[in-house]
């Protein structure tokens, strides 16, 4: 197996929905480009 040098993300989103409630809402109160 080769090593990447690249840099690299690995993101896991467990139980990722749509939720109107913003508070305690780690989508909604991400910082996303856009």
């Amino acid at each position: 197996m080769s090593v990447s040098k690249k840099p690299m993300v690995l993101v896991i989103l467990d139980g990722y929905g749509y939720r109107e409630d913003q508070q305690d809402n780690a989508i909604y109160s991400a910082k996303t480009p856009g």
